[in-house]
């Protein structure tokens, strides 16, 4: 996944060593000790749609000429960063699961060379050299608001989460599987991942196209590194996806809010809808039971699903988007529709057996163990409310 910036041009100025495990017998003509321009070209020959670099280097060049006017002399931001440690399963400190110090020596000198400061390795007198004023610091808390045991690291052990056997020398498994099952979101922290690294490779790192930075492209840089996420936006709820989906003639259930599922009620209230159905056609059944929101989110998954992945993100609502997007026509090798647990767990929904119905896509459920959660609103959903 792509990691977002901000600040102009970081990622041009930065190559994160994705490996800190035994080097102390390798040989420094055999490694590749930064591969980004390798993977930069490998993305752009499958991708022959993204930006030149050109195209990047003019408007790097040209932020460059600027910077001057639009710098504010003294603002320093900081930025929260997270190491996801992925390990085969050792003690912390111990081969591949680095520990807490290599974590805070590799943010230390980030900050030397980034802020340029004096009587370190980060200090020099050539004349491009300069105090970008940004700083790094560990993350303290999770996604979740909970406070890190280890500040600034999140341990993955390969095992657990059903990864190929280290070491990984193929960087599309690394940017397919590895960093979309672990990152956090990157609108919140500065994403690095260290792992056990094969075929003399010691990092790499991805420019920041489609990051949403002025001057900079937005095409995404194709589907195996960018994904579109389009939320549960459904205002009609659960017993208009229920009518819509028995409009297409599915035989389901859905979800609901409330701990307890009132299906007697919406069994009821579709029941009585459906008395209307006079025809088949998909634009009269939406437009009878639906919800305008419905078209547009299966619109952009028919449109988006072309170019990158698409992940419809929601409950039973979303079905019946996915219902509407398969008669239009989607790439069902780029999409997925992703849950909570809650929602694969509700027995009265049948999440699974809906989908199974409507089409052979890849479905993604999490546990957010909001039960832990310090908060009693994010406790409530492991309650069986919201969901």
């Amino acid at each position: 996944m792509k990691i977002r910036l901000i600040a102009a041009g970081l990622l041009t100025m930065l190559c994160i060593p994705a490996i800190l495990t035994a080097q102390n017998s390798f040989n420094p003509e055999d490694v590749i000790r930064c591969a980004t321009m390798e993977v930069e070209a490998q993305r752009r020959a499958a991708n022959p749609e993204m930006e030149s670099m050109e195209d990047f280097e003019a408007w790097l060049q040209e932020k460059i000429e600027n910077g001057a006017a639009e710098r504010h002399a003294g603002v320093v931001f900081t930025v929260p960063i997270v190491f996801h440690v992925i390990h085969d399963g050792e003690d912390p400190g111990v081969a591949s699961n680095i520990s807490q110090a290599q974590v805070n020596s590799q943010i230390d000198v980030l900050n030397e060379d980034f802020r340029k400061m004096m009587g370190t390795n980060g200090h020099n007198t050539h004349p491009d050299g300069a105090d970008t004023e940004i700083e790094f610091c560990p993350a303290l808390l999770d996604p979740m608001g909970n406070v890190l045991s280890e500040p600034g690291i999140n341990r993955v052990d390969r095992n657990t989460k059903g990864f190929s056997a280290p070491p990984y020398s193929n960087t599309n498994y690394i940017n397919n599987t590895i960093k979309p099952n672990t990152y956090w979101n990157p609108d919140d922290y500065f994403n690095v991942w260290v792992l056990d690294l094969g075929g003399g490779l010691l990092g790499y790192a991805q420019f920041p196209n489609g990051s949403g930075l002025q001057g900079m492209g937005n095409n995404n840089g194709g589907a195996t590194t960018d994904c579109l996420v389009i939320g549960e936006c459904v205002p009609g709820g659960t017993t208009t996806a229920l009518a819509v989906l028995r409009a297409f003639g599915l035989e389901c259930n859905v979800s609901s809010s409330m701990q307890n599922n009132p299906l007697d009620l919406k069994n009821k209230v579709v029941s009585d809808a459906l008395k209307r159905k006079k025809s088949d056609d998909t634009l009269e059944i939406i437009g009878n039971f639906g919800d305008p929101m419905m078209p547009v989110c299966a619109g952009m998954l028919s449109s988006a699903s072309e170019k990158c992945h698409v992940i419809l993100a929601g409950g039973t609502q979303m079905l019946a988007v996915l219902q509407l997007a398969k008669h239009i026509g989607y790439n069902i090798k780029n999409s997925a529709i992703g849950c909570t647990s809650y929602i694969i767990d509700d027995a009265q929904a049948k999440f699974l057996e809906t989908v199974e119905q409507i089409d052979n896509i890849a479905v993604l459920s999490c546990d957010p163990c909001l039960h832990n959660s310090q908060h009693f609103g994010f406790r409530s959903y492991a309650d069986g409310f919201v969901k």
